[in-house]
């Protein structure tokens, strides 16, 4: 099969692009970023947030990071992207969020 040329000077047209690299990464930094919060959840409820407080923030700020165009790349993802996603759901779940 032939690639036709690309319709933009400067441009390559490809077949394949390389998804689930960029993909696991992105996973990988979303999943830290969101166990920072926890922590952060942790601390303060532990100076005295009330529980009821912690839920919101935990809903408002880790579950719309993790939902964020989840559509759209969730599809994408491997196996073990997504079973360290289930990981996290559980070790959430375990802190009562």
């Amino acid at each position: 099969m032939s690639i036709p040329p690309a319709a933009v000077p400067g441009f390559e047209r490809v077949e394949f692009i390389k998804a689930l690299g960029m993909l696991s990464a992105h996973v990988t930094e979303l999943l830290t970023n969101c166990a920072r919060t926890l922590f952060a959840l942790r601390t303060l409820k532990q100076h005295g947030l009330p529980p009821e407080a912690a839920h919101t923030v935990f809903q408002a700020i880790v579950m719309e990071k993790i939902n964020y165009a989840s559509p759209a790349w969730l599809g994408f993802t491997s196996a073990d992207d997504r079973g360290r996603l289930e990981a996290f759901y559980g070790h959430c779940a375990h802190f009562s969020y």
